[in-house]
């Protein structure tokens, strides 16, 4: 490396505190025009490794943010996206917003949550989320929605807990702890195999009663 070279990335690095490491891979890129040809290309490949390496993760709510923020943004998708994907990006934003539910907010992430959970996991890992916080108010929705067969199911769900679960995450994990000492998973996994050979379209049901009392939903 030149004489000036060495000099001005001593420079740069003496100014680079608090900067995107981005911008000074970009900087160091310039100076390395002055490299000799045979160096430049190896200078190049570090400076593009150290860039992938510095790539933040992808956003996990890219796609919810997509739809937009506000309730007439969001719902004329549901034309052409599942209705659990429009109830997920009206239970974010309702999240976002930070203020205790009304009845109807609640019922969307209450509904959101446990159909988010139960695709990927089931009634063990849906109570010991945080999506189980709607948990001790869920009978409450699924009557609200006339979605008895869902309701059925969960009554069987309370039994097997013999209480009801806290809404406080910690207090409802050491419960479901103290509840598996004392059970079988086979007990969980028979539930879970009911839960999946439901019937009744629980998101659909839940858009419907979105598109029926849309003016209480604040976004």
């Amino acid at each position: 490396m030149q004489a000036s070279t060495l000099t001005d990335a001593s420079k740069l690095s003496n100014d680079s505190m608090g900067q995107d490491p981005r911008q000074l891979i970009q900087q160091l890129q310039e100076l390395a025009q002055s490299l000799p040809k045979k160096k430049l290309q190896k200078f190049q490949q570090t400076c593009d490794q150290l860039i992938t390496c510095l790539q933040l993760p992808a956003d996990p709510f890219a796609e919810l943010k997509s739809f937009g923020s506000s309730l007439d943004d969001i719902l004329p998708h549901r034309t052409d996206a599942e209705p659990l994907l429009i109830l997920s990006t009206i239970a974010f934003q309702l999240e976002l917003r930070g203020e205790p539910h009304n009845p109807v907010e609640q019922t969307v992430c209450a509904i959101s949550g446990l159909l988010s959970e139960m695709s990927s996991g089931g009634f063990i890992e849906y109570l010991e989320s945080a999506a189980g916080d709607y948990a001790a108010v869920l009978s409450e929705i699924l009557h609200r929605l006339d979605a008895v067969a869902h309701l059925n199911l969960l009554d069987q769900v309370f039994g097997l807990l013999g209480e009801m679960p806290s809404t406080d995450h910690d207090l409802r994990v050491a419960m479901m702890d103290r509840m598996m000492a004392n059970q079988t998973v086979e007990q969980w996994q028979m539930l879970n195999l009911q839960y999946q050979q439901l019937q009744e379209p629980l998101a659909m049901i839940t858009m419907q009663y979105v598109e029926q009392n849309k003016q209480k939903i604040r976004l």
